[in-house]
């Protein structure tokens, strides 16, 4: 457990010493930055979470003392009480196994790539012997760390049962990143004993005719009835909106999005595909959103692949109308005292 006396005021962000995103053979220190080699091909995952101690020890010194890396310049640093050193919080695993590929065939995703790779990576390591890997390491497998699955879909895994069996046994919570067209009985255990610290899926329409021309998959309703039968109320559900133009920004879609995440009180996060910027549209439909959602009590907000002036609108947005909103709530709240 960190103390006080474990952080400091200088620039920083909530992945740089805390996150660690592993692929076969490499490491990347947050979602932004390039993976970085290995310096073995033949390195453990221990050795190289001692890699990426050093490699991030190294560029908190270098953001302290202002020198150019590879997070200068980056849109997610500001200035806070960030820790001074690594202290892994957050494993996030990322592997190119087919076992370990989504059964949707997202428009805008990179993972699509994969499929072309198969015969070269058949003998890669999955999601499953890298978690078996991590939980034979004592001091990890003891720790309260965060395990993000952040690729593929989970449920569809044929190691799924087994996958979920490892969190029974360690200190870890699960994120999970998940599309809801499977259900699994496993799953809603950990989630109903408190095992799944948050949960994100990209629904990216409110149309059963957007999503599938989205996600290549007929699977809407499939979706909404597993969200349901999950117990949701007992984990952090993020729902998010991924804005593709001409497709799913517009009014109709994102009613029918608002009205799925206002019924399963969820919060919202909208995102874009890698930075691209939002069109006035996508603005006015993001604005019809919040207005919504804070008179409903549920957050809105945005993923870091959306970009500066994107994030800025989103959040300034919301913040300023939420605290006219609670203003005017007082302000009701104290005439009808008076009364």
């Amino acid at each position: 457990m960190l103390k006080d006396d474990d952080y400091e005021y200088r620039k920083g962000c909530g992945y740089l010493g805390s996150f660690f995103l592993y692929r076969e053979n490499e490491f990347a220190f947050c979602c932004v930055a390039k993976t970085v080699a290995l310096n073995s091909a033949n390195q453990t995952i221990t050795d190289a979470i001692q890699q990426w101690g050093l490699h991030t020890n190294s560029l908190i010194d270098d953001i302290k003392n202002q020198r150019n890396c590879v997070c200068t310049d980056c849109h997610m640093l500001s200035d806070g009480y960030w820790v001074k050193s690594a202290d892994l919080y957050c494993i996030s695993i990322d592997s190119d196994n087919k076992d370990d590929i989504c059964n949707f065939g997202c428009v805008y995703c990179f993972a699509k790539n994969k499929l072309n790779n198969f015969n070269v990576n058949e003998n890669k390591k999955t999601a499953l012997s890298l978690l078996l890997e991590i939980s034979k390491i004592s001091y990890l497998k003891q720790k309260n760390l965060f395990i993000q699955l952040s690729n593929g879909e989970p449920c569809a895994n044929k190691d799924a049962d087994s996958i979920f069996d490892i969190f029974n046994k360690t200190n870890w919570s699960l994120v999970l990143n998940t599309n809801f067209s499977i259900y699994n009985k496993n799953l809603a255990k950990l989630i109903e004993n408190g095992k799944v610290g948050k949960i994100i899926t990209s629904l990216d329409a409110g149309t059963r005719k957007t999503f599938k021309k989205i996600k290549n998959a007929d699977k809407f309703n499939d979706v909404l009835n597993n969200i349901e039968k999950y117990p949701i109320h007992k984990t952090n559900l993020v729902l998010h909106y991924l804005f593709i133009e001409d497709i799913n920004d517009n009014m109709k879609d994102i009613k029918g999005f608002y009205s799925i995440a206002k019924k399963i009180k969820s919060r919202i996060n909208f995102t874009s595909d890698l930075y691209r910027p939002y069109t006035d549209r996508m603005r006015v439909l993001v604005l019809w959103v919040i207005k919504k959602a804070i008179s409903n009590d549920i957050i809105v907000g945005c993923t870091e692949y959306v970009n500066r002036q994107d994030q800025q609108f989103i959040n300034y947005t919301y913040k300023k109308l939420k605290a006219e909103f609670d203003e005017k709530n007082k302000a009701k709240l104290k005439g009808a005292n008076k009364k």
